[in-house]
């Protein structure tokens, strides 16, 4: 039986590339509000999404991580509501 051939089986790996985003420092500020100073304690404290290093003292953010940060605290929130009422 004949090896498949690389271009019968799908390349995941640009599929994965594909589906993510990085950002950068003032699109992650301006998406949740907070400043640097503050996002950098939060990475300190392991409570938010540590950055990608890009080379050249550059940083960026997995977007999604943050989306999925921002959704973390919207659901806290709306848990704390429930179990008020």
């Amino acid at each position: 039986m004949p090896a498949p051939h690389a271009l019968d089986q799908p390349d995941r790996s640009i599929t994965m590339q594909a589906a993510v985003r990085l950002i950068r420092l003032i699109d992650v500020t301006q998406a949740i509000g907070l400043r640097r100073s503050t996002i950098y304690k939060y990475i300190a404290e392991g409570q938010f999404p540590k950055p990608v290093p890009l080379g050249g003292n550059r940083v960026a953010w997995v977007e999604q991580e943050v989306q999925d940060w921002i959704m973390e605290r919207i659901e806290a929130r709306d848990a704390a509501l429930t179990a008020a009422l």
